[in-house]
């Protein structure tokens, strides 16, 4: 069988791809950044409060450390995260502020890429999980 790719969109020196989220009783549709140098995969505050998530809930705390400093966020574990024809079931994601001057949601990291084998042809804006 082979795997269907999933189209890339490519600005501001991003990779993003549009990916489905299932929260409580809600689904959305995210664009979202491939990061390989993200080890969770993270979401907006907005995108959590949309589909009906809260900090009180959380699976706990964390931080994010990057070049320009660190953030807090917490933790909280979704219906179903998917990104073309693939999914994870009770999936745990980051809810931290994303910054959103490019039109991004969030971003998908380790947690999700490292169950696939990822393969990105920039040429042809394609990705392929597999």
């Amino acid at each position: 069988m082979v795997a269907q790719g999933i189209e890339i969109v490519r600005d501001y020196g991003l990779i993003t791809v549009n990916a489905l989220i299932l929260g409580k009783k809600k689904i959305q549709q995210l664009i979202m950044v491939v990061d390989t140098g993200a080890c969770i995969t993270l979401i907006d505050p907005k995108v959590a409060d949309a589909l009906l998530y809260s900090e009180k809930e959380s699976l706990g705390k964390f931080k994010v450390t990057s070049p320009i400093g660190v953030e807090k966020g917490y933790r909280i574990k979704v219906k179903r995260f998917e990104v073309g024809r693939k999914f994870q079931d009770n999936f745990e994601v980051g809810v931290i502020p994303i910054h959103d001057a490019y039109g991004i949601d969030g971003l998908i990291g380790l947690n999700f890429l490292e169950k696939y084998n990822l393969q990105i042809k920039f040429k042809e804006n394609m990705m392929w999980l597999k």
